[in-house]
C-alpha cells in the first residue's frame, strides 16, 4: 500500500487522515517527499484493526504510532513536557488535527494536508513562513526549546535547508538557550543533524548560524576558534569564511568529504604564528587539525571509520601534485592513501574545493584537474613496471621472509615487509622475488 491507499482506507472507515509535517513542507517547496507521515483521529488499536492483513507494526503504543507497510500513522496526540528532553514527555490522546499540530516544533512543520479535499490545515501560518523562508518556532519559542533543546540545532539545519532567516523571537530564544546544547543534547543526535545538513546545497549556513547564536563552540569548538582569524598572505578571506566556501564547493553526494572541507583548516588557530615580516603563518596546521577534528568527532560519537576517513583527508589536504612532481613522490602519496583506505579522487575533490574557496587564487581549471588525475593514475595503472603500493602487492610475503631468514613469526617480519615496501615505492623495479630476497638479507645483515 502507498500513503494514498492508507489515507483512503482510514477515511472509508469513518476516520480523518492527513499528510503531516515535513512531507507537507516539501510539497509546498516543490520537493518530492522522501517520507510521508500520516496523522489520524483513529486510535492505534483501531489502525491495527483496519489494516489487518497488511504489514503492521506497533512502533510505540505510548507514542501512539503504528507503521503500516512502512508508513508512519500517528494518532492525534498532545505532549506535556516536564524536563529538558524529548524523553521527558507525557503523551495524551487528543481529538483534532489542530490540537495535534500545536505540539510541533516550527511553523513550517506544523501543517497538515487533506488529500481528498485538497485542503491545507495551517493554524500557525507555516506556508507563509515557508514562502518567505522564515524559521519560526511554533507558538512560544522558549517553550519549544525547553521541550527539546536539540531543536536549537534543528533550527540551524532548517535555516540551511531553506537558505532562510530566523524570526526575531526565534533568534533571541536560540541565542539565549544555545548553552543547553552542551548539557541537554545527546551527541548522537548532534551527529545525526550534522550529517543530514551535509546533504543541503548551502550547508555552510548551518555552521554560520550556529556561530551567530553562540552554539558552534559546543559542537565544533575548533571551528568556532577560526571565526575572525586572518587567513594570512596567501588567502583573501578569514579562515572561517574560507572553510565555509570550501565545504560549499563539495557536492552533497559526498557528505564526509564535505564535512572534511568545512573542518580542514581548524588547526590554523592552534598553529598561528607571526614571522619576521609580521605575516601570520600556520605551519603544520594540517597535523594539528587532524588531531583536533579527531577529538571533536569522537565527542559527537562518530564511528571510528567515519573519524578516520574525515581526519585523514584533513591530514593530507596540503599535499600537492603537479606537472613536474617526481614519480617517487607520487608513489609515496598513493601508498599513504592506500594504507589509510582513502580514494584518491576524494582527496582531489577536497583539494579542488580548497583552492576554489581561496579568494586570493584562481580556481583549478578543468585541464589542471585532469592533469592531477593523470599524474596519479599514470603511476597507479600505466607505469611500465607494476608498482606495489601496499604490502600485499609485494612479490614476497611473510612466509617467504621467515623461510629466507629461517626465523619464526615475529614483529621483525612485519618490519622487513614495511622496509621492502619502502624500497619498492622508491624503486618499482625491485618488486620481484630475486631482488626482494636481497633486500631482506640486507635488512637482516645491517639490522636496519
Amino acid at each position: 500500500m502507498n500513503h494514498i491507499d492508507i489515507i483512503n482506507k482510514l477515511e472509508e472507515n469513518g476516520f480523518e487522515a492527513y499528510i503531516v509535517g515535513g512531507a507537507v513542507r516539501d510539497m509546498f517547496s516543490n520537493i518530492i517527499p522522501k517520507d510521508v507521515d500520516i496523522a489520524t483521529n483513529a486510535s492505534p488499536e483501531e489502525v491495527v484493526d483496519i489494516f489487518a492483513g497488511e504489514k503492521v507494526i506497533m512502533a510505540g503504543i505510548s507514542f501512539r504510532v503504528v507503521l503500516v507497510d512502512g508508513y508512519e500513522v500517528a494518532s492525534y496526540r498532545a505532549d506535556e513536557y516536564f524536563g529538558f528532553s524529548d524523553k521527558n514527555v507525557k503523551i495524551t490522546p487528543t481529538k483534532t488535527i489542530e490540537e495535534d499540530l500545536s505540539r510541533r516544533d516550527f511553523t513550517i512543520n506544523s501543517m497538515a494536508y487533506n488529500v481528498k479535499e485538497g485542503r491545507l490545515v495551517d493554524p500557525y501560518s507555516g506556508k507563509t513562513d515557508l514562502m518567505n523562508k522564515i524559521i519560526r518556532f511554533n507558538r512560544v519559542a522558549r517553550d519549544r526549546i525547553k521541550e527539546d533543546p536539540c531543536r536549537i540545532i534543528r533550527a540551524c539545519r532548517f535555516l540551511a535547508k531553506l537558505k532562510g532567516t530566523f524570526d526575531n523571537d526565534t533568534f533571541e530564544a536560540l541565542r539565549d538557550s544555545s548553552h543547553l546544547i552542551a548539557t541537554h543534547v545527546a551527541p548522537e543526535r548532534i551527529r545525526k543533524e550534522v550529517l543530514i545538513t551535509m546533504k543541503y546545497k548551502y550547508a555552510g549556513i548551518f555552521f554560520a548560524s550556529l556561530q551567530d547564536i553562540g552554539g558552534l563552540e559546543y559542537i565544533f569548538p575548533s571551528l568556532a576558534n577560526c571565526v575572525g582569524l586572518d587567513g594570512g598572505p596567501y588567502h583573501g578571506e578569514e579562515v572561517f569564511i574560507h572553510a565555509m566556501c570550501t565545504g560549499n564547493r563539495i557536492s552533497p553526494q559526498y557528505p564526509y568529504i564535505r564535512l572534511a572541507g568545512y573542518l580542514h583548516d581548524v588547526g590554523k588557530f592552534q598553529n598561528a604564528e607571526y614571522n619576521d615580516d609580521g605575516e601570520i603563518t600556520f605551519r603544520g596546521h594540517e597535523e594539528a587539525g587532524y588531531e583536533l577534528v579527531k577529538r571533536d568527532l569522537a565527542k559527537l560519537k562518530f564511528s571510528k571509520d567515519e573519524i578516520k576517513y574525515i581526519t585523514i583527508l584533513i591530514k593530507y589536504h596540503m599535499r600537492s601534485v603537479f606537472i613536474g612532481s617526481s614519480g617517487k613522490a607520487i608513489r609515496k602519496l598513493i601508498r599513504e592513501f592506500k594504507e589509510n583506505d582513502i580514494y584518491y579522487m576524494d582527496w582531489i575533490r577536497l583539494r579542488v574545493a580548497d583552492r576554489g574557496g581561496n579568494k586570493a587564487k584562481s580556481p583549478y581549471t578543468m585541464q589542471e584537474v585532469k592533469d592531477i588525475i593523470n599524474i596519479i593514475e599514470r603511476e597507479m595503472y600505466f607505469n611500465e613496471i607494476d608498482t606495489a603500493f601496499s604490502i600485499k602487492d609485494l612479490a614476497i610475503d611473510g612466509d617467504d621472509i621467515m623461510r629466507i631468514l629461517n626465523i619464526k613469526p615475529s614483529k621483525k617480519v612485519g618490519d622487513i615487509l614495511k622496509y621492502c615496501l619502502d624500497r619498492v615505492v622508491d624503486y618499482p623495479e625491485l618488486n620481484n622475488v630475486e631482488n626482494l630476497e636481497d633486500q631482506v638479507k640486507l635488512f637482516n645483515m645491517k639490522g636496519i
